[in-house]
């Protein structure tokens, strides 16, 4: 049987992310040679951990009707306790509230806003 392609749209204020593997946006070091990488020691347990700032890095694909702020194409910092996966066609997207969005990215923002 032949299956349709179908497409997904998220509803009310809900955006739908792809999540960078790799924050594009941050520097490893400062200009004055400040190393700024997420990894330490943990006293605790003597293993290597990371930081945790509850914050990633993503793509908006598609917004909600309802949503005032962020456009497809964005990048945005979102809050990831507030993420939902959405499984599509064997890839893991997210979906979250407009709201869980801290800042977003992109050109002429001050013009948009």
């Amino acid at each position: 049987m032949f299956m349709e392609r179908k497409e997904i749209m998220p509803v009310y204020r809900n955006v739908l992310i792809d999540v960078y593997d790799e924050n594009p946006y941050k520097v490893n070091k400062t200009e004055e040679g400040l190393d700024l990488n997420e990894d330490f020691i943990n006293s605790d347990s003597g293993q290597i951990d990371k930081k945790d700032f509850f914050v990633e890095c993503a793509k908006v694909l598609e917004v909600g009707p309802e949503c005032k702020f962020v456009r497809p194409e964005d990048d945005i910092l979102v809050d990831i306790r507030t993420m939902t996966p959405i499984p599509f066609y064997g890839k893991i997207y997210w979906l979250i509230d407009e709201g869980a969005v801290r800042a977003v990215i992109n050109n002429n923002l001050t013009e948009r806003f």
